[in-house]
């Protein structure tokens, strides 16, 4: 990442990989639309078969919005579609950024900040966990928010 990053915000569909043997799960972030995987501690990179930069003409890129308001609707809209635990944050934006009036697509991405949501875990996962688990794995700030205070 470099210093003159741009800092947005995003939603991630919460990945659960369980392991045999009666293991705790391990959760891991996923993009909302494309079943793409954030691996922890490497950058995201915007990849297209026309181009490697989020471009204009295309709609490829790393996309985030502006607020966390913003955010929170992303979330709540995918959960309707997309049954599975969600997780919104701040997330750093490099390379070539497109900005536009509600959000940007980047090049380059990295979660900043994590903010796990109490009331769209299932029950199976401890927040606890998951709060510790993801920022062991991505070296970021993460905060448990309980439904009371997620709008």
């Amino acid at each position: 990442m470099t210093s003159n990053a741009i800092r947005g915000w995003r939603a991630w569909r919460l990945g659960v990989f369980e392991p045999s043997g009666g293991d705790a799960p391990e959760v891991f972030l996923r993009s909302c639309v494309h079943d793409a995987y954030w691996t922890p501690r490497e950058a995201v990179s915007s990849r297209c078969v026309e181009h490697v930069r989020p471009s204009l003409l295309c709609g490829c890129g790393i996309y985030a919005v502006k607020t966390r308001a913003a955010a929170l609707e992303w979330a709540q809209t995918t959960a309707r579609a997309m049954p599975m635990p969600l997780v919104i944050g701040e997330v750093n934006l490099w390379g070539r950024v497109l900005q536009f009036s509600s959000g940007y697509r980047a090049q380059h991405a990295y979660p900043y900040s994590l903010e796990v949501l109490d009331d769209v875990l299932p029950r199976e996962l401890d927040p606890k966990l998951v709060v510790r688990q993801l920022r062991d794995a991505y070296v970021v700030d993460v905060t448990r928010v309980r439904p009371r205070l997620a709008a």
